[in-house]
């Protein structure tokens, strides 16, 4: 899943975009973290 992440977030906004995908996709686990319906979420983007 980064690795898609990382090619979407570079596709989009190119090497800055590929320099904050991985903090950025850390931040939005962090936060689906706190919601119990997100739990398949949260299991999706640590595969």
């Amino acid at each position: 899943m980064i690795i898609l992440w990382l090619l979407f977030c570079g596709w989009m906004w190119g090497l800055i975009g590929a320099l904050i995908a991985v903090p950025l996709i850390v931040c939005i686990k962090l936060m689906l973290n706190q919601f119990d319906g997100a739990k398949k979420w949260v299991a999706l983007l640590t595969t």
